[in-house]
């Protein structure tokens, strides 16, 4: 998409907005990008994980400092075959 491909993405087709002609095979031409967008971009980092769609495609794993030791207990009582309680 940096170099104006747009093939794939959800939507109908980019339009010139000098024209109102859809770009010819969903290519926006390099002379058409500008340079503000240009370097708007480089401040993304590039996708590095292919989920299938342009959509959650990039993935890093972050350490998360924490220990937590926890317990989790359950009571479960049976009064009835109609009446049960449980409690956690």
């Amino acid at each position: 998409m940096r170099a104006g491909n747009l093939n794939g993405l959800p939507g109908g087709p980019a339009v010139d907005p000098s024209t109102g002609l859809p770009f010819l095979n969903n290519q926006i031409p390099a002379g058409e990008i500008s340079s503000v967008s240009s370097k708007l971009c480089l401040r993304f980092t590039l996708a590095n994980f292919n989920s299938g769609s342009t959509f959650a495609n990039y993935r890093t794993f972050i350490p998360t400092p924490i220990t937590t030791n926890g317990y989790d207990l359950r009571v479960d009582h049976y009064f009835s075959p109609t009446q049960q309680v449980f409690g956690r």
